[in-house]
């Protein structure tokens, strides 16, 4: 899928022009350019900044042993500036040319627009490197036109991707229902594509939930027939719900602590301290009483 949209960003890159791939949300940028830079050789980054780790990530890569590689220390010393100008030098001494690819581009902060451009600048006479940068159509006009960052953005050719196509969105609904275990009648799938308008992340989404509600209708189904014999296996490996489960005696125990206060000052008022003492010990001898016969289980256990 996409083979025209792909066929034109390898051709506009092989010019060694730096490209902008933008388009709405969800329309699958990240994932065709991924495509691209898998079969081509381009370093995809999902991230756009920090600049110096895009860049020593970009020579770990380049260096024969990465890290290991005696030059690599050197190379992370740098201050930023002159570690561009070290990197492109580094491009050219080996004649090497590079793509980066920088996803999530709208995130662009000043600072790292602004090294991006000066990385153009110093390898513009060879172009050492090409950029291609994907970004979000609803988020990009907030960058484009910042008068610290439109520089950078100046050197990008604006490529949009398209909506699919109606075959094209036949072709992976039904791809992502073989893979999702989901049979849609043809009236559903005609559905699902006229409201995805188009949209790849929309359509996968909607197959994807589309499964997940037949595992929970399978789930309900299986759990109804063998709830039964489920409660049944309980009540005999556990003596019942009464024993298996805590009871709140708190309600209890409130209760009978009220009444032996009310009960007490009631004996006192009438001058009956013996009565009062009496109801103090009928107390405690009524707590342990709802304590026994209220959960048999364990007598001095209280949860």
């Amino acid at each position: 899928m996409r083979e025209e949209f792909k066929a034109r960003i390898e051709h506009i890159v092989a010019k060694r022009e730096h490209v902008l791939v933008k388009g709405k949300h969800g329309m699958g940028k990240s994932y065709t350019i991924q495509e691209l830079a898998a079969k081509n050789g381009w370093l995809y980054f999902p991230f756009c900044k920090p600049p110096k780790a895009i860049l020593m990530l970009c020579i770990e890569e380049l260096l024969e042993g990465g890290r290991e590689h005696k030059d690599y220390k050197s190379f992370n010393r740098e201050f930023l500036y002159p570690l561009c100008q070290k990197f492109v030098e580094f491009l050219r001494k080996g004649r090497k040319r590079i793509v980066i690819v920088l996803d999530e581009i709208h995130t662009v902060t000043p600072q790292a627009a602004s090294i991006f451009n000066y990385l153009i600048e110093l390898s513009r006479k060879d172009q050492r490197i090409t950029f291609v940068a994907l970004g979000t159509d609803q988020y990009l006009s907030s960058k484009i036109y910042r008068p610290e960052m439109k520089r950078f953005f100046w050197e990008l050719r604006e490529v949009e991707m398209q909506p699919m196509t109606a075959e094209e969105s036949k072709e992976l609904a039904r791809n992502l229902e073989v893979a999702c275990g989901v049979s849609l009648t043809l009236s559903d799938e005609q559905r699902l594509i006229k409201n995805a308008k188009g949209n790849p992340l929309e359509i996968q989404q909607q197959i994807v939930r589309i499964a997940r509600q037949n595992e929970e209708r399978a789930e309900t189904a299986a759990l109804a027939a063998s709830g039964a014999t489920k409660a049944s296996d309980a009540s005999e490996d556990y003596g019942g719900a009464i024993r298996d489960q805590a009871v709140n005696l708190f309600p209890f125990v409130l209760i009978a602590v009220l009444s032996i206060v009310a009960v007490r000052y009631l004996f006192r008022g009438m001058s009956l301290p013996e009565l009062a003492g009496l109801s103090g010990f009928i107390g405690i001898i009524t707590i342990f009483a709802i304590r026994i016969f209220v959960y048999k289980k364990d007598t001095f256990t209280w949860r």
